[in-house]
């Protein structure tokens, strides 16, 4: 990790055309200037140090040089990266660059949490409640430790996201406690249990997709129209890394979030042409293996196939950063350096199947039993 974090910032240093730009042009257009400006700096540098600074800036501003060449590279991939993330960062806040005014005061914010009782979603509660003084309300089938209940702006609403009558319900309790609309949605509750497809119930299929998908359009028409008809509004869905990618013995549950993913794109649109509200904001978390109860159980035996596994903490500030922001955050991967899987579906076919096998051959056997194994020769498995 600390390798990795190392080159990234090296890599965005020298991309950087703050750095890059006035040493190019300077070069370019007033060779003269600079070499009177670096000629003076070696008498308060060390000796070594002074020499090489001399001699690269000789090579620097040679009649034809290589150096000057690739910083100019280096300086037009930096602006080109500097334009591809403002226009990244206009697109994913209705094509504004400026953050939404209509955030003030976020302790008179209210914002609901689907499985805001453990994992990253108690961790988002938290963060909220401590960070930015945001009013919560958690939703949950089993309740939250008595710890966070102990603050009277947070609390927790036993409720079944999996039905509209159970959130209908819930949602005129929080009308009723905090006597306003929640302005904050965050889609958080999910649930997993590693099997291969020729193992998976119909029943466990149908609770999973329940929960991490279905759900979504359940808490979403229940909690939208108010933000609507305010023209504010910040949804946050929770999806995962595994999204971009089908993990065997996971296939269900990389559906799901892949789901979710298309629900988010889908939802941001119809917010801007659908319902005319582009200040009602949405930003789509993906996260990669986070150590919570629900993965408790595959911990062991991942981390002997080589997978780190996160604190629920790095992504619930990552979440929050994305509320405090008053921006729409587009997709978040976390860790950061991890942002290439976004583009996975675009790479070559053989890139994507190489990286399925290695996946499936570092991660499937430590953890995932086959529907087969065990069984003497002859048992039930069907060819």
């Amino acid at each position: 990790m600390a390798i990795t974090a190392t080159i990234t910032s090296l890599t965005g240093f020298f991309l950087s055309p703050i750095f890059t730009g006035p040493l190019y042009l300077s070069a370019t257009f007033f060779p003269s200037a600079l070499r009177t400006a670096i000629s003076s700096a070696p008498a308060y540098l060390p000796e070594t140090l002074s020499n090489t600074l001399l001699s690269w800036t000789e090579s620097l501003l040679a009649s034809s040089s290589p150096t000057r060449t690739t910083l100019g590279v280096f300086f037009l991939i930096g602006t080109l990266r500097l334009a591809n993330r403002a226009l990244n960062a206009a697109a994913t806040n209705a094509w504004s660059l400026r953050p939404s005014q209509s955030w003030p005061s976020f302790p008179s914010e209210l914002a609901v949490i689907t499985g805001g009782s453990s994992g990253i979603g108690l961790a988002i509660a938290n963060r909220l409640s401590t960070r930015l003084g945001v009013k919560i309300a958690i939703l949950d089938i089993q309740p939250p430790p008595p710890s966070i209940l102990l603050s009277p702006t947070t609390k927790y609403y036993p409720c079944d996201i999996t039905s509209p009558a159970s959130l209908s319900t819930t949602a005129r309790s929080i009308q009723t406690d905090f006597n306003q609309s929640p302005t904050i949605l965050i889609n958080n509750a999910g649930i997993g249990t590693p099997a291969p497809i020729l193992s998976v119930t119909p029943e466990t299929l149908q609770k999973l997709f329940a929960v991490n998908l279905i759900s979504l359009w359940f808490t979403t028409q229940q909690f939208l129209p108010p933000m609507i008809r305010h023209n504010k509004g910040h949804i946050i869905t929770i999806s995962s890394v595994s999204g971009f990618i089908g993990l065997p013995g996971g296939t269900d549950y990389c559906a799901s979030k892949a789901g979710a993913l298309a629900f988010h794109e889908g939802l941001t649109t119809e917010l801007i042409h659908t319902y005319r509200a582009p200040g009602v904001l949405t930003t789509v978390v993906h996260p990669n293996f986070v150590r919570t109860g629900m993965t408790a159980s595959w911990v062991e035996g991942l981390q002997k196939a080589g997978v780190r596994f996160m604190e629920a903490d790095v992504v619930a500030d990552k979440v929050v950063d994305a509320i405090e922001s008053r921006r729409g955050g587009g997709m978040v991967v976390i860790p950061g350096h991890e942002s290439f899987l976004m583009g996975i579906r675009a790479w070559p076919a053989w890139v994507g199947r190489a990286l399925g096998d290695l996946v499936a051959t570092t991660t499937l056997r430590p953890w995932v039993e086959l529907p087969w194994e065990g069984k003497e020769e002859g048992g039930t498995r069907e060819d």
